[in-house]
């Protein structure tokens, strides 16, 4: 798994590093959605290649420890799963945002980059 986590998280950077490099032509917010999302989304491609190496998810809680309905996220001390989760759902939910923002008509460009940093910031 370490070395599937290594390899994903280089080939998607190296994928960043080309968009940075020659952007595509496409509307602002898209790209920035695009961007935003494949770096967030390497960022925390980390946290995975952590939880692989120390083979536990929880930080100061045993790995069996009580957690959340559905996800099971431990309530009694840190987890690793959540910033990996947030960092793989940031590669589908950033550019979607952008190019459903740069849709709209009534929107500016300014208007339509600031939202999708906002939803990269929440």
């Amino acid at each position: 798994m370490r070395i599937t986590i290594t390899i994903s998280s280089v080939v998607v950077g190296y994928v960043l590093w080309r968009i940075v490099r020659n952007p595509p032509d496409l509307a602002p917010a898209y790209l920035w959605g695009i961007g935003l999302g494949i770096f967030l989304f390497v960022v925390t491609s980390f946290e995975g290649w952590l939880m692989v190496s120390q083979g536990s998810h929880a930080v100061g809680a045993a790995n069996d420890s009580p957690g959340l309905p559905l996800v099971n996220w431990s309530v009694t001390g840190g987890d690793l799963r959540v910033a990996h989760f947030i960092g793989l759902h940031a590669l589908q939910v950033l550019p979607l945002t952008g190019y459903i923002v740069a849709q709209w008509n009534r929107v500016s460009t300014r208007q339509s980059l600031a939202t999708v940093g906002l939803v990269g910031t929440a």
